[in-house]
């Protein structure tokens, strides 16, 4: 929340950022400022964590570095219409539901993320999953927020129906098969005519003999039998 406050104060530009004004030709030292007008579903908030600095003679020397400050940040939900400028929008609150973090320096480093899919749900009651590579375990709490955060993600409370977290929660739990409603009318007609000739219909590409997902063909099971004279059968064991 501080963080906004100093985005949208009025800052005057420094030496090294002069710009240039018509009236009087010269290069000033000007005053900018930024206003929010219309909050965004989601709200991404990017943390300085890397700084430039160059030497003022020449611009010569370069030095970069890690920052690694502990910049606070609110998990709970946080209101925001203080700081638009719009005098008649409704009001409007953030809540955090993922983090990006980055571990080591300007030389390489390694990013891991915090996040959640239950929003709607008290602060202390919301499950934190910690995302490394290909591996995915549970976080405290605790562990969002730390120095390596670097890119935070909030999303406007507003749009939070605990009816559609449900709903997404119960699609991740469960695996679905397509249903193919042709097909499962040919089978109750083969059923009802007693057609049980031990057929079974496969999705079988002609061309490569491979399974496909195109139009299903039928395909007689027949058994496999070895000639006197040929070779074993490999699926006849």
């Amino acid at each position: 929340v501080r963080g906004l406050q100093l985005f949208t104060q009025r800052e005057q530009l420094g030496e090294d950022n002069l710009w240039y004004c018509r009236v009087c030709q010269k290069h000033q030292r000007a005053y900018k400022k930024f206003d929010i007008w219309r909050w965004p579903r989601i709200l991404v908030v990017h943390l300085k964590r890397f700084s430039y600095s160059s030497s003022s003679a020449m611009m010569r020397f370069m030095s970069r570095g890690k920052l690694d400050t502990l910049v606070a940040f609110p998990v709970d939900p946080f209101d925001v219409t203080q700081y638009g400028v719009d005098a008649d929008a409704p009001a409007h609150s953030y809540r955090l539901y993922g983090v990006v973090n980055h571990f080591g320096g300007m030389g390489g480093g390694h990013y891991i993320a915090h996040a959640t899919h239950t929003q709607s749900a008290p602060a202390t009651d919301v499950p934190w999953q910690r995302f490394d590579d290909s591996h995915v375990s549970d976080a405290a709490q605790s562990d969002i927020v730390s120095p390596s955060a670097y890119v935070l993600f909030f999303r406007r409370s507003d749009t939070i129906d605990p009816a559609d977290e449900a709903a997404a929660e119960q699609r991740e739990r469960t695996v679905e098969r397509p249903v193919d409603e042709d097909a499962d009318e040919e089978d109750a007609a083969a059923a009802a005519a007693g057609d049980d000739d031990g057929a079974t219909a496969l999705d079988v590409d002609e061309a490569t003999g491979t399974l496909s997902d195109d139009e299903a063909v039928d395909v007689p099971l027949a058994p496999l039998v070895a000639d006197d004279d040929s070779e074993p059968n490999a699926y006849d064991d």
